[in-house]
């Protein structure tokens, strides 16, 4: 039985050539919500600080009871 040993270097997929080189922009397009996710939370922690509990809770409900249509 003979095991066939390959060189991983001198292996070339298009498809790896292709995803390194669009790598920087799927980085853009995720740096979009990741902005937006920044600012949500940054507002939550803000809302804490200036509003009693009983306004915040209520605020969060307020938000699931209303159509986003």
């Amino acid at each position: 039985m003979r095991i066939k040993v390959r060189n991983i270097s001198s292996i070339s997929n298009n498809a790896d050539d292709k995803a390194t080189i669009s790598a920087p922009r799927n980085n853009v397009l995720l740096a979009v919500p990741a902005f937006l996710y920044a600012i949500n939370n940054y507002l939550k922690f803000t809302m804490q600080l200036y509003f009693n509990p009983a306004m915040v809770k209520m605020l969060s409900n307020l938000k699931e009871m209303l159509p986003y249509d």
